[in-house]
């Protein structure tokens, strides 16, 4: 089984069990919100599949007389399939809507936030849960922007290099590349960046070694990132 069919799964099992005891603590009136906003969501899927099907019916007529009939056959379907999905889609982010109505929501900084609401508090970038908590995680570079062009990296003083650290047979680097600054050689920003220092790593196995170095192994001293 693919691991994204698992997760869809798991997903719906986790609505169908949390949903009942959500839609028991909810007022009558939210309750009622709740089921006209689905049945408009499944009145509408009904109106728009329907429409697939009719134009995809006057499609295969229209093919009827094409001498390239077998062509012409098989654009009809692409397009009534993709038609479908879209009236899925639109299903579902509809339904997502409406469990808005009933699930639990946060409040945070005089700012209220729906389930699955994300947005962004200095370095951390929250999310409202569906049980009503807050989900924080500090960004790496604190949400500020690192990627620099190499030339205007090194023409400005700046090493541009991965991350790397680790011991010496097992280096290990940031898949990226980024503008570094300071450090042992006291590299440069280009203007209008700053050198950022107080940040996380995108590398994952940056507490096997402290300290930054080359793929040599040479340490690079306390570097930062050039950001924006």
């Amino acid at each position: 089984m693919k691991k994204t069919t698992i997760i869809l799964l798991s997903s719906l099992l986790f609505i169908i069990l949390i949903l009942p005891a959500i839609l028991a603590i909810v007022t009558p009136e939210q309750r009622e919100s709740y089921n006209l906003c689905n049945d408009d969501c499944r009145l509408e899927r009904k109106n728009s599949t329907g429409l697939c099907k009719t134009d995809y019916s006057e499609c295969k007529n229209e093919c009827a007389g094409n001498s390239t009939n077998r062509t012409c056959f098989s654009e009809c379907r692409k397009e009534s399939t993709n038609c479908i999905k879209q009236s899925n889609d639109n299903y579902k982010s509809c339904h997502k809507s409406c469990q808005a109505i009933i699930l639990p929501k946060c409040e945070y900084n005089n700012h209220t936030y729906n389930a699955g609401e994300n947005f962004t508090q200095g370095c951390d970038v929250c999310e409202c849960k569906r049980n009503g908590q807050i989900s924080c995680k500090k960004q790496a570079f604190c949400n500020k922007m690192p990627l620099v062009d190499e030339n205007l990296c090194t023409e400005s003083g700046g090493l541009h290099y991965g991350l790397c650290n680790g011991p010496y047979f097992g280096i290990f680097c940031s898949r990226e590349k980024f503008c570094l600054c300071e450090g042992n050689n006291n590299y440069t920003c280009p203007e209008n960046y700053e050198c950022l220092k107080d940040f996380n790593s995108p590398n994952n196995r940056n507490t096997i070694n402290n300290g930054w170095k080359n793929l040599l192994g040479k340490k690079l001293g306390d570097i930062g990132v050039c950001v924006q």
